[in-house]
């Protein structure tokens, strides 16, 4: 049982997962959801990518509403890997393996191509410095990484 005061708007809600060693009630924290894998689990796995097409539609990413009704744009595999290819190489990461630091979320268009993606791609080194923002772990990972 997952107990967050908005639940009940969620009817078909299976699960949570927190990027965190923190246990709070019915919250799977990240590293148990990586040690939950099992043969079966590989099986779907490899039948899923054997049946993934680029123009699939990998993330939604919703409008600010800044110019009209906010609305959700659906992003393919094509798109997301694209953008990080073509924008790696403008920001200079041909010429080195870059090392970003990214404290934006990865559910955000930024965080997820230009923080994981570019450097994954580029064999870089994506460092999350916190959970959820927080000004001096960033700095301390600056520091740390740079």
């Amino acid at each position: 049982m997952i107990s967050f005061p908005f639940v009940f708007r969620l009817p078909t809600l299976e699960s949570v997962v927190m990027i965190s060693n923190d246990k709070k009630g019915g919250i799977l924290n990240f590293k148990d959801v990586l040690g939950s894998g099992n043969k079966e689990s590989d099986k779907l796995l490899s039948e899923i990518d054997k049946a993934l097409q680029f123009d699939d539609p990998a993330n939604i990413q919703f409008t600010s509403g800044t110019t009209g009704t906010p609305k959700g744009a659906v992003l393919t595999h094509h798109n997301l890997v694209n953008n990080a290819l073509i924008t790696g190489p403008r920001f200079g990461f041909y010429l080195m393996k870059p090392t970003i630091c990214c404290h934006l979320p990865l559910f955000h268009s930024f965080g997820c191509v230009h923080g994981s993606l570019n450097t994954l791609f580029h064999q870089g080194t994506c460092v999350f410095p916190s959970a959820g923002f927080d000004a001096i772990s960033s700095l301390k990972a600056i520091e740390e990484h740079k």
